[in-house]
C-alpha cells in the first residue's frame, strides 16, 4: 500500500474541519490544505444559509497537527460568524430605527407604524 504522508496530512486537515461542521457531500461546506515543508496551510469554507452569508478562514501549523489544524479553523469560522452576525444585527436595527423616524420615506403610513407592519 502506497501512502504520501503529505497528502495524509492535508486530508486529515480537512476532513477535519468539515467533520466539526457535519458537512458532507451536500452540505455547504469546503476545505483544502495544503502541506509546504513542515507547515500545513488550510483554507475553510462555510455557507450559512439562514441569512445567506459565506466565511472563508485560513490557518496554519505544524503537519503533525493536521487534524487540530482543521478543528481550529472551525473555531476561528465560528468566531468570524459571531462577529459579522453582531454587525449585522447593529444594522438591521439600525434600519428600523430610520424606518420608525421616517415612515413616509420608505413608503409606509403612520398607521403602518402603528400596527407594527415593518
Amino acid at each position: 500500500m502506497l501512502n504520501d504522508p503529505r497528502s495524509e496530512a492535508a486530508a486529515k486537515a480537512e476532513r477535519a474541519f468539515v467533520k466539526v461542521l457535519n458537512g458532507g457531500c451536500t452540505s455547504p461546506v469546503a476545505a483544502y490544505a495544503e502541506i509546504r515543508g513542515s507547515k500545513c496551510h488550510i483554507t475553510g469554507l462555510y455557507w450559512r444559509e439562514s441569512d445567506e452569508n459565506w466565511f472563508v478562514e485560513k490557518t496554519s501549523g505544524n503537519k503533525k497537527e493536521a487534524e487540530l489544524l482543521g478543528r481550529l479553523l472551525h473555531t476561528i469560522c465560528r468566531k468570524s460568524m459571531e462577529n459579522r452576525k453582531g454587525a449585522h444585527m447593529e444594522s438591521q436595527r439600525k434600519k428600523r430605527q430610520e424606518r420608525d423616524l421616517h415612515p413616509a420615506k420608505y413608503g409606509l403610513r403612520e398607521q403602518d407604524r402603528e400596527m407594527h407592519l415593518f
